[in-house]
């Protein structure tokens, strides 16, 4: 099994990620993504995901943000303040970042497992590295020939668990040169 993970503190971990998820699901094989600390169902990905392909499972491991609906309909666009409500994650939900994510695992075939925001629920301290390897060995047990994780906040220690690493680098982007907010269908 491949392990890759996308970090970085730039944009389109995800997107690309997505990406790689897309071209196997095209190709007829089942695929898991799962999004920790992401709720609510508003991201361009998971919509079109959840539309149009009936191979990929797609599963969201947060509470939906206060803006939800607001970022779905236009009227708002996600930024770190979409996140508040993960901050508290309670005891059912921590159990299920790990106990219902292998149950998942477990219980399907998929080609490639998609683990969106698993790097940063580590660097927040909601998941473990034991619970991380847990989650590998599942995943390698279940068949999948892809594993990928994305997030933020890349350790030493974890980095030792991919055989691919790849960075985002912010070399540019109006966010931070002209302070433009997200757009639907470009950063979410």
């Amino acid at each position: 099994m491949l392990k890759m993970a996308l970090t970085g503190e730039s944009k389109g971990k995800t997107t690309g990620a997505t990406g790689l998820l897309l071209k196997h699901a095209l190709e007829g094989k089942n695929c898991l993504c799962v999004q920790y600390l992401k709720g609510g169902g508003f991201s361009g990905e998971v919509i079109f995901l959840r539309e149009n392909f009936e191979n990929v499972m797609v599963v969201q491991i947060g509470k939906h943000s206060i803006f939800s609906e607001n970022i779905k309909e236009g009227t708002h666009a996600p930024g770190m303040d979409c996140f508040i409500e993960v901050k508290g994650y309670e005891k059912e939900r921590k159990k299920m970042m790990l106990e219902g994510v292998v149950s998942i695992i477990n219980s399907r075939k998929d080609h490639l497992i998609l683990l969106d925001e698993l790097i940063t629920a580590y660097w927040l301290k909601y998941i473990t590295l034991h619970e991380i390897d847990l989650l590998i060995k599942a995943s390698f047990r279940a068949g999948a020939e892809i594993f990928i994780a994305t997030g933020r906040g890349m350790t030493t220690s974890l980095a030792e668990r991919f055989d691919i690493i790849l960075e985002n680098k912010m070399l540019k982007h109006p966010f931070h040169d002209s302070g433009l907010v997200g757009r639907y269908g470009i950063e979410y």
